[in-house]
């Protein structure tokens, strides 16, 4: 205090807040369109605002708990191959920070063809044979098998779409000492 006489006036200013930020953006997320994603968005408030840092989803899909950051989508096959981002920030009492923005990528597996390839079946000829063809699922979604043949015989030759069991009711004597090569397609 200065020691010649009062009154003393001052100008008090107030400190801004400083908002609080994101300080864990992965820059990117990639996922299976089967799975759900989350990820858990952490905020720090360099100045400790009473009431803490919430979040908020800015634009993209899914949501995210504002107490928690963690930030969850269901993606589905529509989602793959498309351009998705995310936007989020961290918020205080009074003001948000600079947002996160995360890039998002989906992938779809396709499913893989696991027995009955590269084998050789016989049959007699006027008679009925049947071959089992075996795939498995590499993710959620549901596969068919499907056939082409090279010459067409004159007997019915088909695949069950969703077994993978292959019947061919042979003709005689058109069917009659001809090999022919099934291609076997599995495709989701």
């Amino acid at each position: 205090v200065p020691e010649w006489g009062g009154p003393y006036c001052w100008t008090i200013d107030e400190v801004p807040d400083l908002p609080p930020n994101c300080d864990n953006s992965p820059g990117a997320l990639n996922g299976d369109h089967c799975v759900m994603m989350s990820y858990d968005f952490d905020g720090v408030d360099p100045d400790a605002t009473p009431g803490g840092v919430s979040f908020n989803l800015v634009s993209g899909p899914g949501s995210i708990d504002a107490g928690t950051g963690v930030w969850s989508y269901a993606p589905s096959l529509a989602d793959v191959g498309v351009a998705l981002q995310i936007e989020v920030e961290a918020c205080d009492a009074i003001a948000c920070g600079t947002s996160c923005v995360v890039d998002l990528t989906f992938t779809n597996a396709a499913p893989v063809l696991t027995g009955g390839c590269m084998e050789t079946v016989f049959v007699g000829m006027g008679n009925p044979v049947q071959h089992q063809m075996s795939a498995d699922a590499v993710d959620c979604d549901p596969f068919t098998y499907s056939i082409s043949v090279v010459p067409a015989p004159v007997g019915a030759l088909t695949i069950d779409p969703n077994t993978g069991l292959i019947t061919f009711n042979t003709v005689a004597p058109d069917d009659g000492g001809i090999v022919y090569t099934v291609t076997v397609t599995v495709d989701d």
